[in-house]
């Protein structure tokens, strides 16, 4: 079994605000690639400062993800956007690795999205 390395990172919620999570090395590592590569689900590494004043996502915040697996629908996962903008770029044209509970990497696309909401009843006034 690969161990997961994880990072802290900045979540910016569809309503500006930021959070830390905690995100895999692995997903943080891909990119788009070219001259300037950004991270393709929007992984920054959080910076010492953003660490001392951010606070942690909600606990009642579901982040926004995409639903991906392999070819053969054998394999699916779960992977969190970190940004809108990343979120809205990758479609089902869009291939990724991803990793199952074991840690093996597969290949795969995007078969849906799901986007951020609140686990929690509020009150509409």
């Amino acid at each position: 079994m690969t161990s997961r390395n994880m990072v802290t990172c900045v979540y910016v919620s569809d309503d500006g605000k930021s959070y830390l999570a905690r995100a895999d090395t692995r997903y943080q590592s891909q990119n788009t690639g070219g001259d300037t590569p950004t991270p393709l689900f929007g992984h920054e590494v959080a910076t010492s400062d953003q660490l001392d004043t951010l606070p942690n996502v909600p606990r009642d915040l579901k982040m926004r993800h995409v639903i991906v697996s392999t070819a053969d629908g054998a394999f699916f996962g779960r992977i969190n956007c970190f940004t809108n903008a990343a979120y809205i770029a990758l479609n089902a044209d869009s291939t990724l690795n991803f990793y199952d509970g074991h840690g093996a990497e597969h290949a795969g696309k995007v078969r849906g999205h799901e986007g951020e909401h609140s686990m929690h009843k509020r009150d509409i006034s």
